[in-house]
């Protein structure tokens, strides 16, 4: 069995202390150094920079189910609202008739709707139309029920 102590030089002189191996540290108001160096050496004094706002965090990315709603009037661009479409009608304000109403919501085939059929097509020839009946497999669509604005489209896939 072999030793695996870290082999020690008895000739060789100890380490510094703590206090010898941290340089003093003399300010003076103007110019800030550190003992034993130039004041030509002195690092340039600080100047925080402005912070930088980024949006990115809240707005969502382009594969989230978000609407956003635009109008211009009078050459002005008005963001109305952002706001999460699901498959649920929901409270909002109509950018079309500024009304504040409850979405109408309307079933449409989407994706999953034909990726559906396309399974029952392999499995059983009969069954194919059967997730175009099927309302939890198809897309929603919202819309005003005054002004029949479309507001957005849930997809489920």
């Amino acid at each position: 069995m072999t030793d695996r102590s870290p082999m020690v030089n008895p000739s060789a002189p100890p380490p510094p202390s703590y206090v010898q191996a941290t340089p003093t540290a003399t300010t003076s108001l103007n110019n800030p150094t550190v003992a034993g160096s130039n004041p030509g050496d002195a690092p340039p004094p600080y100047t925080p920079t402005p912070p930088s706002y980024s949006y990115s965090h809240i707005l969502p990315e382009s594969g989230q189910n978000y609407q956003r709603f635009e109008t211009t009037a009078n050459n002005q661009v008005e963001v109305v609202a952002l706001c999460r479409v699901g498959p649920e009608p929901f409270q909002v304000l109509c950018p079309n008739c500024r009304q504040l109403v409850t979405t109408v919501t309307h079933p449409r085939a989407g994706t999953l709707t034909f990726l559906s059929a396309g399974l029952c097509f392999l499995f059983c020839f009969i069954c194919t139309l059967v997730p175009f009946c099927i309302e939890d497999l198809q897309d929603v669509e919202h819309r005003c029920p005054n002004c029949n604005f479309h507001l957005g489209t849930y997809t489920r896939l």
